[in-house]
């Protein structure tokens, strides 16, 4: 029998089409195929795999030198990359803005993406913040829908919120024993738009409840701290405050002894709560708005399948009641008009 040769590797180079682009490499594949016998084909599989993805898929295929020149006379339009970096989210166009000159070059220069990422005040804008949940991680700004410092210590006004939702509370936490050390960057940044002015960091372990306590030692180891700032509260300042404050309740004794490290000093959670104004037509303010009339109506739809149920409920019994019977099955029509 005579030996098969696997490496044909250098055959098929020297006879291969020479054209490029797409076209061309699906023409490349299938004359590989045609070519190799059957025994090669098993040698070559993964190569021939990594040809049909890379043909099949424009972005897995490398730039030409044209298409390069033409994506540089893009970039260099401020107008088009502004476009084209304010429908990314925060995180990926601080990463564009570190690959090349242009990128670098178009985040000082543009006030809208300035505003997108909160380095820029925008007092007038719809709620958004550059720290969405998932975004970054162990630093996120949650929605709340609810007071968050409960009855007692309630620093906001209540009856304004159940009237016309114009305030939102946000939250932002930091785990237990460490806050996150962003770049100069991130520190820089609002923590929201519309800019909160006042946040109140409390810490975990000895007022776990939610509401803020007396303490007697308030003074070495207060029970809450708070941040202002007419400019808007940045993450700098909040990392910067959080850390104060575990170093101050790091021998506190309200903690459980489950929440001591092997020194014996304590993992402080810091909680950071604040609020803001929302405009009168701000989508989160028009949603809840409008939730009186989608649960009325969720209501009636859930009303109307609960009746259906009950006539089928009812249909089912009566027809198990005529075959007992050994009478004629009714249809469902016939079962409402009787």
């Amino acid at each position: 029998m005579a030996r098969v040769e696997h490496n044909t590797s250098a055959d098929i180079t020297m006879h291969e089409p020479s054209t490029s682009g797409l076209f061309s490499d699906l023409d490349k594949l299938d004359w590989m195929k045609q070519k190799l016998s059957t025994s090669q084909k098993a040698w070559t599989f993964c190569e021939l795999r990594s040809l049909a993805t890379t043909a099949l898929d424009p972005l897995r295929r490398p730039a030409s030198q044209k298409s390069a020149q033409l994506a540089t006379q893009v970039y260099n339009i401020p107008e088009l990359l502004e476009q084209i970096l304010y429908f990314l989210n925060a995180k990926d166009i601080l990463q564009a803005s570190t690959t090349n000159k242009f990128m670098a070059a178009a985040l000082p220069s543009s006030s809208t993406i300035q505003k997108k990422l909160c380095l820029k005040v925008d007092a007038d804008s719809f709620f958004q913040t550059p720290f969405a949940k998932g975004l970054f991680r162990s630093v996120w700004l949650e929605q709340l829908t609810y007071t968050p410092l409960g009855d007692k210590d309630d620093p906001f006004d209540q009856d304004k919120w159940y009237k016309d939702h114009s305030t939102l509370f946000l939250r932002m936490c930091f785990g237990s024993g460490r806050v996150p050390r962003p770049g100069t960057r991130y520190r820089s940044m609002n923590l929201c738009q519309p800019h909160v002015t006042e946040m109140t960091l409390i810490p975990t372990c000895c007022n776990d409840d939610g509401s803020i306590r007396e303490s007697e030692d308030s003074t070495t180891r207060p029970r809450v701290t708070k941040i202002a700032s007419a400019t808007g509260v940045t993450l700098g300042q909040l990392i910067d405050e959080a850390a104060k404050l575990q170093e101050a309740h790091r021998l506190c004794p309200d903690i459980e002894s489950q929440m001591l490290k092997p020194d014996g000093t304590a993992l402080v959670g810091v909680i950071c709560v604040g609020a803001i104004s929302l405009r009168y037509d701000d989508p989160i303010r028009v949603y809840r708005r409008e939730a009186p009339a989608r649960d009325r109506e969720i209501m009636e739809e859930r009303k109307a399948e609960d009746k259906t149920r009950e006539k089928l409920e009812a249909y089912t019994n009566a027809k198990r009641e005529a075959a007992s019977k050994s009478q004629a099955i009714p249809t469902l029509a016939e079962y409402e008009a009787s």
